[in-house]
């Protein structure tokens, strides 16, 4: 990007600023103790609260490391807060019996309104008479950016009004809120990250929106320095009514099941935690916090809707250490369960043909059609309902296992022949034999499967206040596992890859801007057979190993008046990759058919194959710069410099195909390029105002 635009945007940032929120949550204590505007009558209170936060984004080759491809960004990002707080009962019970807070907010980026709450339904399913799914999602464009409600939440205090719990505090809160476990990795709140290549799916695009799940929190404290907490979240709802009962989602399984969803489909969390604070001396705290979480999760999509299930627990024990000048948190958590990837037909119709039934062999190219009518004849009786090539494709004959490959076969058990000519399945020199997809990653059917859960995590940040000097120093490392790409080879294993939740973590004693907070550097993984592409750890922070140091400078005698933060952290995969060799092939034997892998390849311009040699972990270095000057109590101004200079991996991995390099050329051809390895650059300002 042009200096001088850089500086026209800087300018525009400055000068026609409308002051957005910051997307900081506020904790109770915050909003109770600290609020800008009140209104008290008899023994209530309502507070008023707010924040308003616009920022200037400049990226330069973050989404995919290369120059060539138009991989350059410049936008306006805008947030308004206005925090709401209702309490009751302080004068009566000495403090609050009832807590209601709602948070509204309105987040867009200039001239993208529905960026971040777009009016979009549901896409709908709906099975044919034909036996053949058909698919409908609507957009409807806002005309106005939306104010909606981002917080909503009800607490009620038990021990104000009830003697049994007098000394022992209980609430219950329930609504819309934020909710973490340890520094939110585990379990966090944005419903937009997620390991979506392992079927954790995100909602949409909204990978930077705090979404807050409905939930259900009791808290009780068990003793003096010791509290515990349930929590129950629904985090996705499909059973509320019979159209989503009754919606055919489970159609591509493979078994006896109707393909409606049925009931108790729903996504849960479950969990318990427990803080546990002790003083061992005046100047030293000491912070336990061991957690359990439990997700039941139904329905999860790999390939089509619904085609896997997973039931996940992860236990973990957060530790945080205050000594005087030095702060020191460790976190480590395991997770075990399993992921049931089922048994499916891939076959769709597509632009009038199958996607997995061929005309004259089991590899052909030549799909066969799907419209084509099937007549009648003397010889066979057929049912009105099985006039259609597309039933008779989908009848239990032909939707097995056992048919893999093999000739497609009539009602009656004759083989089933063509004429995609006439459309007729009459006798004559024209008619061709119909077989099911075989093919290295074309199969028509995948059998099912359980992958075993087995990842682990390990952070630990070390934060030093020099004591002469306004200076605070910081290191980190943190170990977070993963795995290769689980679903090439369809068989029973284990998954050694730790899952975040719903996680955005930013660090903390070293914080990473592009990596962490963004999530917007790939981490490519090893390709798919079946896509013909590498995904990536985008969206999350799985597979990644870390260690990095931080400074923090204070140059006036008021801290929080301005200070200068320089962070600096490297950063390896956790999983082992082969190199990518662009004159290699398959070890798979149908793969190597000069018919088949190698014709993918063309249509995908990318030639080659993964390697036997090991291609090196180094993801690369990060260095942040960042500004921070407050320059009124309610009024700040920040600025984030951040740099990424990909490491070896990505020089291994050149010729890979990425999901992230996805491109349409002037002929319409899809290509699939690989990442590149050139440096990356994002540039953050803005203004943050509260009132």
């Amino acid at each position: 990007m042009k200096l001088q635009n850089i500086f026209l945007n800087l300018s525009c940032i400055v000068s026609c600023v409308t002051l957005c929120c910051a997307a900081v949550e506020k904790t109770e204590k915050e909003v109770s103790t600290s609020p800008r505007f009140e209104i008290n009558s008899n023994d209530a209170s309502l507070t008023f609260n707010g924040r308003i936060k616009d920022e200037l984004f400049l990226y330069n080759r973050v989404n995919t490391l290369r120059s060539d491809n138009y991989d350059a960004n410049d936008f306006i990002r805008h947030k308004l807060n206005i925090d709401i707080a209702l309490q009751h009962g302080k004068k009566l019970y000495r403090a609050p019996a009832t807590q209601g807070f709602v948070r509204l907010t309105n987040y867009l980026y200039w001239q993208h309104n529905d960026k971040y709450m777009p009016f979009i339904t549901d896409q709908s399913d709906a099975l044919r008479a034909n036996f053949n799914l058909a698919q409908h999602t609507t957009h409807v464009r806002n005309l106005m950016p939306l104010i909606f409600a981002e917080q909503a939440w009800f607490k009620l205090n038990f021990e104000r009004f009830t003697d049994l719990l007098y000394d022992r505090p209980t609430s219950l809160k329930v609504g819309f809120f934020p909710y973490t476990l340890g520094r939110g990795i585990a379990l966090g709140y944005h419903d937009g990250v997620a390991v979506e290549s392992l079927g954790w799916s995100g909602e949409g695009d909204f990978t930077r929106y705090p979404y807050m799940p409905p939930a259900i929190l009791f808290n009780i404290q068990l003793a003096k320095n010791l509290t515990a907490d349930f929590y129950f979240s629904k985090w996705r709802e499909v059973d509320a009514t019979q159209d989503q009962t009754t919606e055919p989602v489970r159609h591509n399984r493979l078994s006896d099941e109707n393909p409606e969803r049925g009931t108790g489909k729903d996504r849960n969390v479950w969990s318990l935690k427990a803080d546990y604070t002790i003083n061992p001396s005046r100047l030293e705290t000491w912070h336990l916090q061991p957690y359990w979480l439990y997700v039941d999760a139904p329905e999860q999509s790999i390939e089509v809707a619904a085609d896997a299930s997973a039931k996940l627990h992860t236990l973990g024990m957060m530790v945080n250490v205050i000594n005087d000048n030095v702060t020191v948190n460790v976190e480590c958590a395991g997770q075990f369960g399993h992921q049931d990837v089922h048994a499916i037909d891939r076959n769709v119709i597509e632009d009038g043909n199958f996607t997995h039934v061929f005309l004259g062999s089991n590899d052909s190219r030549v799909r066969a059609p799907a419209g084509n009518t099937i007549k009648k004849n003397t010889s066979i009786n057929y049912a009105k309902t099985e006039n259609q090539l597309a039933h008779i494709v989908n009848i239990a004959q032909n939707r097995t296992l056992s048919q893999q490959g093999q000739a497609l076969v009539k009602a009656s058990g004759n083989l089933l022949k063509v004429n995609p000519f006439s459309g007729s399945s009459d006798s004559g020199s024209n008619d061709i034999q119909t077989y099911n997809a075989n093919i290295f990653n074309n199969k028509r059917f995948r059998s099912g499967y359980k992958l075993d859960y087995q990842g682990v995590m390990a952070l630990v940040d070390v934060g030093y206040d020099l004591l002469h000097h306004p200076i605070r120093l910081g290191a980190a490392a943190g170990y977070i596992s993963g795995d290769e790409y689980p679903y090439n080879h369809e068989v029973d294993g284990t998954y050694h890859g730790f899952i975040p939740l719903r996680s955005r973590y930013k660090g903390e004693a070293v914080k990473s801007i592009l990596i962490f907070d963004r999530l917007i550097i790939p981490r490519p993984m090893n390709i798919s057979y079946k896509e013909l592409y590498a995904f990536n750890n985008l969206k999350n922070l799985s597979d990644l190993q870390y260690l990095g140091l931080g400074l923090t400078w204070y140059p006036l005698e008021k801290r929080k008046t301005l200070s200068l933060t320089n962070d600096f952290m490297f950063f390896w995969k956790a999983a082992q990759i082969k190199k990518w060799d662009k004159n290699g092939t398959s070890s798979d034997p149908l793969a190597n058919q000069s018919d088949q892998l190698p014709f993918d390849q063309q249509q995908l311009h990318f030639t080659g194959w993964e390697s036997s040699e090991n291609a090196h972990r180094f993801l690369g270095a990060e260095l942040d710069i960042k500004v921070l000057y407050q320059f009124l109590d309610h009024c700040k101004f920040l600025t984030k410099v951040s740099l990424f200079f990909p490491g070896q991996l990505y020089k291994d991995l050149d010729g890979q195909p990425n999901v992230a390099t996805r491109r349409i050329d002037a002929l319409g051809n899809i290509h699939y390029d690989s990442l590149g390895n050139q440096p990356a650059f994002g540039f953050i300002c803005g203004l943050d105002y509260s009132f």
